[in-house]
């Protein structure tokens, strides 16, 4: 059926209450030019303006085009510019919430000038032929390839399971893959967090974990660990976002045949430091993890030790109550100063 539309006649269609059946229906500015909208079974919906071509396409099963005619996703958009603006005008707050199964799971808002991502985890690409769990450490195996095989495309890591005490290696924690629902390939690559918010596996070391604590790689398999001060340098993977007391958790991980207590914490995957580096110059200057700097040791025992002469053209001696220390009241000081020869 073909419907012209003209600008002095305007047609209605009415279908209550009856069944109508047809192959298509076409739209027209005029019986002679070529349609803007069209329906049809096997099409769905097509809008055109009249004489140029396909603007809009809602499919068969659902997905819209905009300057597609082959939607694959519930909403596809190609453009040769800007394919879409979000303007708010009444205030500050949500531009677009993101749900799962009609939970929110997280939103980009607005504030000021400000965008807010909200909550936010940073993943690199990655790819693998292990099965890695959830929440992992994994570790960089420096065989790396590139997103859909094109050496144009954004570098995808060869990773492994950490295995290695403060490893420098370190990417972040497994995360899953792009689209869990197909198999891992470089056109599916896994993912693994690295910046903002996260979770991953921590083992007791002996020490309960509080919250801004430094944490590292540790031995057991994609654990991390207290950084306590034990290496130097000390590679950090994370901070602590959730306190741990060892004493209240039960659950246990098998360490080369010893059982450990262990525990999936949110942590902070800003803070990739070192704390406690050699420079370039070998041992000549070392800064421990806990500040202090040596000049010719690499153990040194108070904030500035050097082994070796000084020179400088002056050196500021501190002499207020609040610099010194072990300070104790002066009792008969009459008798001491007559005392003083």
């Amino acid at each position: 059926h073909v419907f012209p539309i003209s600008e002095k006649t305007q047609k209605k269609i009415a279908m209550k209450n009856k069944e109508v059946a047809f192959e298509k229906i076409v739209w027209t500015v005029d019986a002679d030019e070529d349609q803007i909208l069209y329906i049809a079974a096997n099409d769905g919906i097509v809008f055109r303006h009249a004489g140029e071509a396909e603007t809009m396409r809602l499919s068969s099963d659902g997905n819209v085009g905009i300057g597609t005619t082959n939607p694959t996703v519930t909403l596809h958009i190609v453009a040769d510019g800007q394919p879409m603006k979000v303007d708010r005008t009444d205030a500050d707050g949500t531009m677009i919430d993101f749900e799962r199964d009609g939970v929110g799971i997280g939103h980009i808002g607005v504030s000021g000038s400000t965008v807010s991502y909200n909550a936010f985890t940073g993943s690199h690409y990655a790819w693998t032929d292990e099965t890695i769990e959830r929440n992992i450490l994994v570790s960089l195996t420096e065989d790396n390839r590139n997103l859909h095989s094109d050496s144009a495309s954004e570098i995808v890591y060869g990773i492994a399971k950490s295995i290695t005490a403060n490893d420098p290696k370190v990417l972040g924690a497994y995360l899953s893959l792009e689209e869990p629902s197909q198999s891992p390939s470089l056109d599916n690559p896994h993912l693994v967090m690295a910046v903002g918010n996260g979770d991953v596996w921590v083992v007791d070391m002996g020490k309960d974990l509080k919250s801004g604590d430094y944490l590292i790689s540790s031995d057991v398999f994609g654990h991390a660990m207290l950084e306590d001060g034990t290496y130097s340098p000390a590679y950090v993977v994370a901070r602590v976002a959730e306190p741990v007391n060892w004493d209240e958790v039960t659950e246990t991980v098998d360490d080369n045949g010893a059982l450990r207590k262990h525990k999936k914490i949110s942590v902070l995957f800003d803070s990739f430091t070192v704390r406690g580096f050699q420079t370039t110059l070998g041992n000549e200057l070392f800064v421990t993890a806990d500040g202090n700097i040596g000049i010719g040791t690499t153990t040194p025992s108070y904030k500035l030790h050097v082994m070796g002469d000084v020179a400088a053209t002056s050196f500021v001696n501190i002499s207020t109550r609040e610099s010194k220390e072990n300070i104790t009241p002066l009792t008969s000081a009459l008798d001491k100063i007559l005392g003083i020869n």
